[in-house]
């Protein structure tokens, strides 16, 4: 086992790694990767950013309200879900998820946005393909 501050996983950390980890000296910040979603039209306009049924599921345990990084800033974020209003609900019914952040409206639409989450903090890490410089 080699130290690495790099270490990406898309499982939760094993027990040894954990302890590898602390053993060779190792800071808290194990990042899994939840998702990689294409940012919507709508997300700098209101700071909601889509997920999956999954990611939200993963990041139900943190609470409504959660920390998050994105666009080299910190802030603060809001697990939702609403019911379909969108024409894809005529074929049944279906609920959407989002995170919304003020911080995402620096994300560029069409961007693929990258979500991590760091297991020991708990804190979601969003980058983006194109973030916005301005």
């Amino acid at each position: 086992w080699a130290c690495s501050r790099s270490i990406r996983m898309e499982r939760s950390v094993p027990a040894w790694a954990a302890r590898a980890w602390s053993a060779c000296g190792g800071e808290p910040g194990f990042m899994i990767l939840l998702e990689e979603r294409t940012v919507s039209r709508k997300t700098p306009l209101d700071g909601k950013l889509e997920i999956s049924a999954e990611t939200a599921r993963r990041l139900g345990p943190l609470g409504p309200d959660m920390t998050v990084a994105a666009g080299g800033h910190d802030g603060t974020a809001r697990l939702h879900s609403m019911a379909c209003t969108c024409a894809r609900g005529a074929a049944g019914s279906h609920v959407h998820h989002f995170l919304e952040s003020s911080l995402f409206r620096s994300l560029r639409p069409e961007a693929t946005a990258r979500i991590e989450m760091d297991e020991t903090s708990g804190t979601v890490r969003v980058t983006s393909s194109r973030e916005q410089t301005s």
